[in-house]
């Protein structure tokens, strides 16, 4: 769904669709990653449209972030499994 949303045109080389530990939901967002250049058309083409359809659209926002922020997540999420289990 995010790749679709992006557009064929400017596919991400990743998405990251993140799920929280507690429940098992997808989190209320995503990180695509792309080339600079690549992040300032989706940027400017898709801020504030809408992914989705019908009851489950939702507006988004997209932000610029750093490859270090979703590391952080990511290990967080890792390191609170490993020490659970």
């Amino acid at each position: 769904m995010l790749v679709a949303w992006v557009g064929e045109a400017t596919p991400p080389l990743h998405a990251y669709a993140l799920i929280d530990r507690h429940d098992g939901r997808t989190l209320s967002y995503a990180y695509l990653e792309v080339s600079p250049e690549l992040s300032k058309t989706i940027l400017r083409a898709r801020q504030n449209t809408i992914l989705g359809r019908g009851k489950r659209a939702r507006a988004v926002t997209v932000t610029h972030s750093s490859q270090s922020e979703l590391m952080r997540e990511v290990c967080v999420t890792l390191l609170c499994v490993r020490t659970s289990a």
